[in-house]
């Protein structure tokens, strides 16, 4: 019998997502077990995972058992990652198959290696060319009590080729005949695929059998008749008899119907979703038109008793909520709800089960309910004076930062309740003092790089236990229009998060700094355990052709499908919501090539208009894997988009070499006098995208260096090898540093830094090798260490210095592009190894001399009079400066201005 997992059955994620009865013989799992050996790991991630099951005499005891059959024999690139509700796979490599027995490859794993008792996640995953993430199905879920333990306490699930996202019971089921996908292709018909011929077709609706066919096919189509009516609150089932004798059924899924302009026309809903609060009465509305029932339940208390038996409660009151138009059910509970909690029990294709609300505004320990809310309850003392900081866009100076990583070292000596916390991004007045030296920490150290944006990485709610945090990134997303409670003092209150980060952007909008947030639409931590897939099965996501298997262009196994009109229409809910309570001055939005282009504009013109016509939209312009998308919003499309920016990889490559390896840049002399380096970096400089002047605006380039995702550039420097075997010192990596930000920060559109960059942040694993992608490894590795600012205290006042020129003058400043190509001007055709050029705007100026590794050269200035604002090497003597020939040392960075 096929076994039922959330994805299988919701997400479409496994062929047709139902249950199935085989009429063949079922093989016990004493008839394999017998048969079990021990055999060499296999290598299919980072390294070889060594046998972690007890095998004595070649039997498996207390164990989960996958057992893999390939009829290509090509066992080798797979691999599992198994991880408990929660909690991070424990094996960081993934879990190799690592036995063999007569149906195949084989991977036992003690269960006590996790303290669920009840599930384990799952992902079958196979190395392609070194990366063990080559390809991989959807996150998947298994329960314990879908199987029998045999006589040595195993759970023995099965699978085959082609079948990863599902799980048997036994083998015969696994490798039996079964269709590869069926799915409503119209409001009146059924698409089938399979290998095997199909006989007999039977669909039946909530168990009475309303059409019969004989296809006598492997695929085609089930043409149900006009006078079918498709009623989405219904559970379709399809039994199908193959020609083999054998017969399996399928839940039949929606899913290639939810992108049909039918279905909008039937479906879309335009008005306010979530609960809509008063002091007299709060309305619940859910969009959820393929449920057969939705029930609001109302908690005293935020924290279930799963969570903390102490602190939490079940009791709860239970409304039926009534559909209504567009598929939306709508209750309304009477009285002041302000600061109760609520959650769905719904009705589905997935069976019934409890979430909570997508549009929830606030939420409790974990982010398992929502929160009631007067928002105004929420806000801080002053928080009506705040006006939302929101600079336009060529003005910024954005410095990307962690919410952790400012206050986590032990350097930073602030109120130790503060730590990690939102309230320590805020936290003025503290100071590290080494060497007889003092120097400003935490907020006032960000104050003091003159910065105008602070980018904060993801603190919207993520898929983690903020009861026991551990470091992440936070690209995981659980709930978008909740804060994270990990980030608060009091993670079971969901107004306390809410209160403290308006605190935070408060006091950084007193100092004329706007909050930009990270949002990370494109994909959710667990598509099987998402609200959007318990509230809507199947809606919110992209798959492939097959409508089957989800597409992964994240590389997290799942991708949001903002093509879909009320995924669009979350999304431009949620970044209104977000941006108006909190004060925001813009967005970064993490792998924007998986947004279609109308979405993206059309949350920045609903943004433009509805909250702050400076409001800041940039991202990512690319994808992190394949995705079925085609209109994309990524740097091909960059004209599509006018009003949004692209961090552009081609400048940033161009300048330093690639994300994290080995190969240099300009800077560091790899590519000095190439043609391609100096068109990228020349158009940059003057407001173009990507080596090319195709931007429509200015604001779209972001010139950068350096981001979160990778080393960062002191690290970057050091890892390149003719640097390293060059013999070059900390402190000329340091001045390298200075000029490749430095370039960066005297580009026209915006200047973007990863925050460190200005102390020499470095991240290095205990064998002293680079960590470039450090999302979940340690406070400790990602923390802010202040006494690197001590050490390099004058390349820290080189950076605050060309920082405030971005974020104060005009030169670097220019809007239109018409103004970038007139008043930026490079003193010579090739720039070579030396850069010497000047921005203008009328009699005053920013002039820039920079220098690469290459060799030391001589440039002319001409006669005026400039403030000296950067020099690295000291090329120059004094504060001011006249003109004339000047000697550059190799490394050496100069900015003048005249006044």
């Amino acid at each position: 019998m096929k076994k039922l997992n959330f994805v299988t059955i919701l997400s479409i994620a496994s062929i047709c997502t139902a249950g199935v009865t085989s009429c063949t013989p079922a093989v016990t799992s004493s008839d394999v077990q017998s048969s079990v050996t021990n055999s060499e790991a296999t290598t299919s991630g980072d390294t070889t995972s060594e046998v972690a099951t007890s095998i004595e005499d070649n039997v498996i005891r207390d164990s989960i058992v996958f057992h893999y059959n390939r009829t290509d024999g090509e066992y080798d690139p797979w691999s599992l990652w198994l991880w408990e509700d929660g909690q991070e796979c424990y094996n960081p490599n993934g879990y190799d198959f690592n036995g063999t027995d007569e149906f195949g490859a084989v991977a036992a794993y003690p269960l006590d290696t996790w303290t669920n008792t009840t599930s384990l996640n799952y992902i079958f995953r196979k190395n392609i060319d070194g990366n063990a993430w080559g390809q991989q199905t959807p996150d998947l879920s298994l329960y314990y009590s879908d199987y029998a333990q045999d006589a040595n306490g195993n759970y023995n699930v099965y699978t085959a080729q082609g079948k990863e996202e599902s799980l048997y019971d036994n083998g015969d089921d696994a490798i039996a005949s079964s269709l590869d996908t069926c799915y409503f292709d119209s409001f009146n018909s059924i698409a089938y695929k399979g290998v095997d011929e199909v006989s007999e077709v039977e669909l039946s609706v909530d168990g009475s059998e309303i059409f019969t066919n004989s296809p006598n096919a492997s695929e085609g189509t089930l043409d149900l008749g006009s006078t079918f009516e498709l009623d989405l609150g219904k559970v379709y089932s399809l039994k199908v008899t193959f020609a083999t004798g054998t017969f399996e059924t399928y839940t039949v899924p929606f899913t290639y119907l939810f992108g049909t302009d039918e279905f909008d026309a039937m479906y879309e809903y335009d008005g306010q979703l979530g609960a809509i609060y008063t002091s007299e009465a709060t309305t619940f509305k859910v969009w959820a038109p393929s449920s057969q029932e939705v029930v609001l339940n109302i908690y005293e208390n935020g924290t279930p008793v799963s969570v903390s038996a102490s602190v939490g409660s079940d009791a709860k009151t239970s409304t039926s909520m009534i559909r209504g138009e567009k598929g939306v059910y709508e209750a309304t509970i009477t009285g002041d709800l302000d600061g109760k909690y609520y959650t769905y029990t719904i009705t589905n294709t997935l069976g019934t089960n409890e979430t909570i609300d997508p549009y929830a505004r606030t939420c409790g320990v974990n982010g398992i309910r929502g929160e009631i809310v007067d928002l105004d309850s929420t806000d801080p003392t002053g928080w009506d004076a705040v006006d939302a900081v929101a600079h336009p866009s060529t003005e910024l100076g954005v410095y990307e930062l962690h919410v952790a990583d400012l206050t986590s070292d032990s350097t930073w000596t602030g109120n130790e309740d503060y730590r990690k916390r939102f309230l320590g991004l805020a936290e003025a007045g503290t100071t590290y003092t080494a060497d007889e030296t003092t120097v400003a920490t935490g907020f006032d150290h960000i104050k003091e790089t003159n910065v105008n944006a602070v980018q904060l990485q993801p603190i919207y709610d993520q898929a983690n236990d903020e009861t026991n945090p551990t470091f992440n990134w936070g690209y995981n997303p659980q709930n978008y229009n909740c804060l994270e409670g990990s980030y608060s003092s009091n993670p079971y209150d969901g107004k306390v998060r809410m209160r403290e980060f308006k605190q935070v952007v408060k006091a950084y909008a007193e100092d004329d700094i706007e909050i930009i947030m990270d949002v990370v639409y494109n994909h959710v931590a667990s598509l099987a355990n998402s609200s959007f897939n318990y509230t809507v099965p199947g809606y919110y996501f992209r798959y492939k052709a097959d409508m089957v298997s989800a597409s992964n262009g994240s590389g997290c196994g799942n991708e949001t499908a903002s093509d879909h009109t009320m995924m669009r229409n979350f999304m431009l809910d949620s970044t209104e919501f977000l941006a108006s309570e909190y004060k925001l001055g813009g967005y970064r939005f993490d792998l924007m090539g998986l947004h279609d282009t109308t979405t993206m504009n059309e949350i920045y013109d609903n943004l433009a208009t509805n909250v702050n016509e400076n409001i800041t939209v940039y991202g990512e312009p690319w994808t992190g894997g394949s995705t079925t998308l085609v209109d994309k919003a990524d740097k091909s499309n960059i004209t599509k988009v006018p009003e949004i920016g692209m961090f552009n990889d081609d400048f940033r490559n161009y300048v330093s070499g690639d994300n994290n390896g080995a190969s240099g840049g300009w800077v560091n002399k790899s590519t000095g006098g190439n043609k391609a380096a100096t068109n990228s970096i020349k158009n940059s400089l003057m407001g173009g995208y990507s080596g090319y002047s195709i931007n429509k605006n200015v604001k779209q380039n972001i010139a950068y260096v350096g981001c979160h995702d990778n080393a960062t550039i002191f690290d970057k420097f050091y890892n390149v090898d003719q640097l390293r075997s060059s013999g070059y010192t900390d402190e000329e990596l340091a001045d390298m540093s200075v000029m490749a930000n430095g370039l960066a920060f005297t580009s026209q559109g915006i200047s973007f830094m990863q925050g460190g960059d200005e102390i020499m942040r470095t991240k290095r694993n205990t064998d002293g090798t680079i960590n470039t992608n450090s999302y979940n490894t340690s406070y400790e590795m990602n923390s802010f260490k202040y006494d690197q600012k001590i050490k390099y205290l004058d390349q820290f006042h080189e950076y605050a210095n060309m920082i405030n020129l971005k974020t104060s003058r005009p030169e670097l400043q220019f809007t239109a592009k018409a103004d970038c190509f007139a008043n930026v001007v490079f003193n010579e055709n090739d720039i070579g190894s030396c850069m010497n050029y000047q921005t203008s705007v009328g009699e005053s100026g920013v002039y820039v001399i920079a220098n690469n590794a290459y060799e030391e050269t001589t440039v002319e200035v001409p006669g005026n009079s400039y403030s000296v604002v950067v020099d690295t090497k000291g090329a120059i003597a004094g504060s001011t400066y006249s003109g004339g020939t000047l000697s550059i040392p190799k490394s050496g960075f100069i900015i003048l201005t005249i006044d």
